[in-house]
């Protein structure tokens, strides 16, 4: 009987941790698909907003150019207009780079988070299995009192 109670107790444990890796994981991936939403949208605000720094830039030096052709002095000017310029959209574009390598290291991360998730759920599973065969166990030591029980009887 102390056997039988102990092995439904380690039952009754087991469904509880089973239950609550069930649950933790369920957790894990919702937090995962919320991080990751929240990233891509975040980077793909940032990359629009660059790239509507970079295509104003463009317009303001192609303006420049047209100014330079007007005079001497104004052709200096727009040099270093230009100059300025295309230092900005120099440093947009690294930025841009910049944004796209942390996305990258990002996505990495997401994938190891992914590969995390997949072995926790084999746990689980694991987990399941072997509480199917302590639930055989219990099965079979029931049957054997039982008997035992009929034959005393």
């Amino acid at each position: 009987m102390a056997k039988d109670e102990a092995l439904l107790a380690k039952e009754s444990e087991l469904d509880a941790t089973h239950d609550a890796w069930r649950e933790q994981l369920a957790s894990y991936h919702a937090e995962i698909e919320r991080k990751v939403a929240a990233h891509t949208h975040q980077f793909d605000m940032t990359v629009e907003s660059k790239d509507h720094d970079l295509a104003t830039l463009q317009r303001r030096m192609e303006q420049l150019v047209e100014e330079a052709k007007s005079s001497s002095a104004a052709a200096e000017q727009a040099e270093r207009n230009r100059a300025h310029a295309t230092a900005q959209w120099m440093e947009a574009s690294a930025r841009v780079a910049q944004l796209k390598a942390e996305q990258a290291r990002k996505m990495a991360r997401l994938q190891v988070r992914e590969r995390e998730l997949a072995a926790a759920e084999q746990e689980a599973a694991a987990g399941a299995k072997h509480r199917a065969f302590l639930a055989q166990r219990l099965a079979t030591v029931v049957g054997r009192l039982q008997s035992q029980v009929e034959q005393c009887l």
